[in-house]
């Protein structure tokens, strides 16, 4: 619920205000019908909240991750199973395309959403490592997967997509591509067998600082830019200004989410106080 209410307003704020959208926009209840059926194509200045489209997916699908995540028999079975079929159809089809159908409106279809063959897939790495342990094989090995699935992608996006279509797109760096798959396996493989005694907690405490970054990005820098950043390129040069604007907006997007959170945190500590107070004393 506090995902489709931040999509609601976050949308027509960004389009409106922040982003000087010019096409019409669309009310609460339209974003709500468009965020259940994964549909952004018309949100075309804030397409990268597919992130939320995402989440709500996995929201919605939360009893039937509940019942497949677990270590009994059955739920492993289905598990491996619904593995098996979004790797078909989320990912060989994908690659398929992408390598031998050249066309940049390929992924319309995916009966299986790729974000939710990735949860499920982290949980059967986490119970495949719980059972083998930690070891520096490990780390080499997740490495050199991570280097051959970025070296894939690298050779793609340079080397195919330039040639073909005369300019360097996004195209090959979707999550269903096979070497993007292979890149993300073996850089989340390679940390996990990491033997320091609290890996698991320094990843969880950075993801958990750094969660929602992403979703601020387009504002932090509107902002930015808005205050005339752009005077800064004759001064200190294209490049050196690419560097800094990139810093800012990353540094600006994580004050941003920790001042976020310690709103939240401010306002459940506050109810919780509250709820407290009001219990009869016994």
């Amino acid at each position: 619920l506090c995902t489709i209410l931040f999509a609601g307003v976050l949308i027509p704020v960004l389009m409106k205000y922040v982003l000087g959208a010019n096409e019409a926009i669309p009310g609460f209840v339209e974003i709500f019908k468009r965020i259940l059926s994964g549909s952004i194509d018309q949100f075309s200045n804030c397409f990268h909240l597919w992130y939320i489209i995402e989440l709500m997916k996995c929201y919605l699908m939360l009893p039937l991750l509940q019942m497949v995540c677990t270590k009994e028999a059955h739920g492993t079975k289905v598990r491996r199973l619904l593995l098996i079929i979004g790797f078909y159809a989320g990912v060989l089809i994908i690659t398929k395309d992408l390598l031998f159908v050249q066309s940049l409106g390929l992924f319309s279809y995916m009966p299986i959403t790729i974000s939710m063959w990735y949860l499920l897939l982290g949980y059967e790495m986490r119970v495949f490592i719980e059972s083998h342990g930690k070891s520096l094989k490990g780390v080499i090995g997740g490495l050199m997967l991570f280097v051959i699935g970025t070296v894939g992608v690298f050779y793609y996006t340079y080397v195919k997509d330039y040639q073909i279509n005369g300019l360097i797109t996004q195209t090959y760096y979707h999550y269903g591509f096979i070497f993007v798959v292979a890149s993300v396996i073996g850089l989340f493989y390679a940390v996990s067998q990491i033997p320091f005694k609290d890996t698991h907690k320094w990843i969880t405490t950075i993801g958990g600082t750094t969660f929602g970054v992403y979703l601020l990005h387009p504002v932090v820098y509107s902002v930015i830019w808005h205050l005339g950043i752009e005077k800064l390129i004759p001064v200190i040069g294209l490049k050196l200004f690419l560097l800094l604007f990139v810093l800012l907006t990353f540094v600006g997007s994580v004050v941003g989410i920790l001042i976020l959170k310690w709103i939240l945190k401010f306002i459940v500590d506050r109810k919780n106080r509250l709820k407290h107070q009001n219990q009869p004393h016994q």
